[in-house]
Parts: structure tokens; C-alpha cells; sequence
């Protein structure tokens, strides 16, 4: 998302009752007979969705309509009170806003000298903050009302004063431990994603214990407890026990499933329970829960359309994980359809890395159902998506040696002998090559017989590879398995077939 495209992108992420909260929130904000800003919003409305936005030729369009002459001050302005009525949008749905809404009133009596009505404001706040367990906004409550006991102090009130200050004390240490709690789970969280948790493994296990001691000084908050079961599940992850992972993770479900949506939770957290939850499952070879866990996430409430995106993201990815290790149990073809159309719809709300890894997968799935004309497009959209990113080296390498086998697998003998060279070449250049690559690369050209095929697989299968090579050593043995040629009248010197090649970007 670009500056010059913000706006653009926004007003298309907007759902219906969004767009209608905005039409009605910019109706009381009126200069003249129609803003200007309401026209550009129209206007911006009619563009197309799934074509990309062309500021110039979208001012040359408006350059009649006499509103449009001050096009930069109406799209600022626009963008202003665009993200304006979403606050107040997002304000009134949520219990949050309305704990905020009651300490504004509360100040707003408090300084009008109201006083009856600020206690019997403060009292339905510190209600409503103790069932949300809002710890900073119940520590706000506490302080009014001690304010309050100073300005009244009758003796009922200087007795409850130290009541108060007993709560606000407990209060203080719990969000002391939550704050704790919630750190650490980002401490180890980022050690995860950047692949450091294994190397931090003692220092990790040994922060875990030391907060579990927390668990029992005094009751945790939901937000506590749910950074303690990630915490826990993260390290045993890491350390391949993927059951123990798996507990802990039921755990946050069912907590989650207790509590709902009555401590301000959104079901985009449990859909990031349930998604953790699949990808310890897959690690477990654990296929026989993906239903069940699927279909629970695809009938969770839509609020936006980044929770669309993300239960696309997350159900269309473990179905095709599904799919692969269970082929005869799904419609592959109209499973590749839905998520082609989702990464149409979705470009803007999904990460890129996710996007290139869901390619991938259905790069494999066109594979083990072999269908290899179809997986040649596949592959061109996932070169394209991945482009010069150093970082995904290991997964082009494997991507690579799948468009070999596609290529032989078409017969497309002189594309194949292209392809061989440039894998040599780029494994070279990345110093990716191994003894598994260099015969692999080698023999391929001189394979002429089935006995030919067969004795370069027998060798295959006894070189050691590198962690790096595992996953490609395992995927073209299978495929040799598989694919054991009945006729070898051709050779790489023959004609090629009309198909196309997938060129990645060098």
C-alpha cells in the first residue's frame, strides 16, 4: 500500500456496514448542500476493486466536476474523517470503547461538580472493568474515586478508602504480572519466528518457570494466562514435543470458549489459537483433527475483512495441507479455484511470506495429482510473487527441481537440459550445491533406460543430505517412485512439446 494508494485501499477494505456507518457519521458533518468529500468517497467507490489504482488517470476522470478542483485538500480531508467515523465505529462495538466512554463521563461530571452522578458513574465502570479485567482502566476508576472521597469525606467514604486503595494495590499487581507475562510471550515469540528459540532453549525454559511461580502469588488475568499456555506451547514446539504443544493450546480453546467475547476478545484470537493448534498438528502428523479444527474456524463470525482474509488464509492453507497428505479426500481442482480467487481478493490483507507458501502448496498439490501443465503456470505465479528475496533461497531450490521433474515429466527434453544448466549454475551462485544436487544434476542427461532411471534412484537414496536438502532429496525420490518411465525414446536431445516454462526471476 503506497501513500498515492492509501485512500484507495481503504475505502475497498470497507464492509457494508462500515461504508453505511460512514455515510451516516459524514451527514453531520455537512458544508453546503453535499460534502465534497462525500462526492470523492462515491467516487473512489466506483472504481474498480481488482484493478490497480491510477491516481493520475482517476484526477484526469474528475477534472470536470467543479468539487475536484481542490483534488489534494478534499482527499486529506476525506482520509480524515474516513478514519475519524471508523474510530467511533470500532469504539461503539466494542466493550472497551463503552469502559472509555463511562471514565469520560465521569471526568466530564467530576469537573461539573456533579458528584452523585459521577459515583453512580464510577460504580457501573469499575462493574464493567472488573468483568472485562481492563486493569489500566480500573487503576483510572480507583483514582477517580478516591479523588471523589477527598472532595466528599463523609465517613462512609473515608472508610471505603482504604478498601480502594487495598484494590487498586491488587489491582497494580496483577497487571504487574500481566504486563510480565505478555512480555515475555513477545520475547519468545520473536526468538520463534526468527528461527533463535533452539539456541535461547535454556534461557527460555528457565523465564517460563520463573513466571509459572506467578500462577499461584495471586490469580492471573485471561490475558495472563493465555500468554502463559503460548509461552509453554512455543517452547515445547521447539522442542519437537508437538502433544504437549497441542495441550496447551486446547487449553487457550476452551478458556477462550469460557470467556467468549466478555473480556473484549475478537475471534480473531481464537482463530490464531486454532491456527497454531493445525500447524503443531501437522508437525504431529496429526490429519485426523484438521476437519473438525476447519470447520470450526470457517463458521467463526466475520467482522472485517482482515478476519476474512485470515480465515481464508488459515482454512484454505490447512485444507490443501489436508489434501496433500490425504489426496483421494478432497475436489483438488476446486480447492486450487477458491484459493486462486482468495489471493486474487486478498493481495492487500495477506503477508507476502504466507502468500508465497500457499502458492507453494498448490505448486505440490498440481504435483502429486500430476497435473503438470497446470503446474507450470503455478510455478510462474510463485516466481513471481518470490522475485530476488535472498530469504527464500531454500524454498526456490525446491521449487526449482520440482519444474525438473515437470519438465520430464512433459517430455519438454530441450527446456529440461536448460533447466538442469540454470539449477546447476544458481545452486552454485548461492553455494546451495551439495553431492546430492551435483549427481542428481549430472545423471539426469543420461538417463536412456528404465535401468538407467532405477540405478541413479538407488544412488540417490544412499547420499546423507544436508537439513537444507532433506525436503527436496525426499520429494524427488518419491517422484522416481512414482514416475518410473515406461518408454525412453526420447533423450534431451529431442523435440520439446508446446509447453510452456516457468522462468523464475535470477
Amino acid at each position: 500500500m503506497t501513500p498515492s494508494t492509501n485512500l484507495f485501499d481503504i475505502i475497498h477494505s470497507l464492509t457494508a456496514s462500515e461504508k453505511r456507518y460512514f455515510k451516516i457519521f459524514s451527514s453531520t458533518h455537512v458544508i453546503g448542500t453535499k460534502n465534497n468529500y462525500e462526492k470523492l468517497f462515491n467516487a473512489y467507490s466506483e472504481l474498480p476493486a481488482n484493478e490497480p489504482y491510477d491516481e493520475a488517470a482517476f484526477k484526469k476522470k474528475l477534472s470536470g466536476k467543479s468539487w475536484a478542483k481542490n483534488f489534494a485538500v478534499e482527499k486529506k480531508f476525506l482520509e480524515e474523517i474516513l478514519m475519524k467515523a471508523m474510530r467511533a465505529y470500532n469504539a461503539e462495538k466494542s466493550a472497551e470503547g463503552a469502559l472509555n466512554d463511562i471514565i469520560a463521563n465521569v471526568h466530564f461530571l467530576y469537573n461539573k461538580g456533579l458528584l452523585q452522578a459521577a459515583t453512580k458513574e464510577l460504580k457501573k465502570g469499575i462493574e464493567l472493568g472488573e468483568e472485562l479485567e481492563n486493569l489500566p482502566g480500573l487503576i483510572i476508576l480507583y483514582q477517580l474515586k478516591l479523588n471523589l472521597t477527598r472532595v466528599t469525606q463523609t465517613a462512609a467514604d473515608i472508610k471505603t478508602a482504604n478498601e480502594d486503595l487495598e484494590a487498586e494495590t491488587r489491582i497494580l499487581k496483577m497487571l504487574d504480572t500481566e504486563r510480565k507475562l505478555v512480555h515475555a510471550r513477545r520475547k519468545i515469540y520473536n526468538l520463534y519466528i526468527s528461527g533463535q528459540l533452539k539456541k535461547n532453549m535454556p534461557d527460555a525454559k528457565k523465564l517460563v518457570t520463573e513466571l509459572e511461580l506467578l500462577e499461584g502469588s495471586h490469580p492471573l488475568t485471561y490475558k495472563a494466562r493465555m500468554s502463559l499456555f503460548f509461552l509453554r506451547a512455543m517452547v515445547a514446539e521447539k522442542e519437537g514435543r508437538y502433544a504437549d504443544a497441542m495441550q496447551q493450546y486446547e487449553q487457550a480453546n476452551a478458556i477462550w470458549k469460557k470467556n467468549e467475547l466478555k473480556l473484549g476478545e475478537s475471534y480473531s484470537n481464537l482463530r490464531m489459537i486454532l491456527s497454531n493448534y493445525l500447524a503443531c498438528a501437522h508437525y504431529a502428523e496429526r490429519f485426523d483433527v484438521y476437519p473438525a479444527i476447519i470447520d470450526q474456524i470457517e463458521n467463526l463470525p466475520i467482522e472485517n475483512i482482515s478476519d476474512e482474509a485470515d480465515t481464508f488464509l488459515v482454512a484454505k492453507g490447512a485444507r490443501l495441507l489436508y489434501v496433500l497428505n490425504n489426496p483421494a479426500k478432497t475436489n483438488s481442482e476446486k480447492l486450487i479455484f477458491e484459493i486462486e480467487q482468495g489471493l486474487k481478493k486478498f493481495h492487500l490483507q495477506l503477508p507476502r511470506h504466507q502468500m508465497i507458501y500457499l502458492r507453494t502448496n498448490v505448486c505440490m498439490l498440481h504435483f502429486q495429482v500430476q497435473n503438470y501443465s497446470s503446474l507450470v503456470d503455478a510455478l510462474n505465479n510463485t516466481y513471481a510473487v518470490i522475485g530476488r528475496d535472498e530469504k527464500m533461497k531454500l524454498l526456490l531450490s525446491e521449487l526449482k527441481f520440482l519444474e525438473i521433474m515437470t519438465h520430464f515429466s512433459l517430455k519438454n527434453y530441450d527446456l529440461l537440459d536448460y533447466q538442469l544448466r540454470n539449477t546447476d549454475r544458481w545452486l552454485h551462485e548461492h553455494e546451495l550445491n551439495e553431492p546430492f544436487s551435483d549427481i542428481l544434476l549430472k545423471t539426469f542427461p543420461t538417463m536412456r533406460t528404465k535401468s538407467q532411471f532405477l540405478a541413479i534412484k538407488d544412488e540417490l537414496q544412499t547420499i546423507e543430505c544436508s537439513p537444507n536438502f532433506q525436503a527436496v532429496k525426499a520429494l524427488v525420490l518419491e517422484w522416481m517412485q512414482n514416475n518410473i518411465p515406461i518408454n525412453f525414446a526420447k533423450t534431451l536431445n529431442g523435440k520439446s512439446s508446446a509447453n510452456r516454462s516457468a522462468q523464475p526471476n535470477q
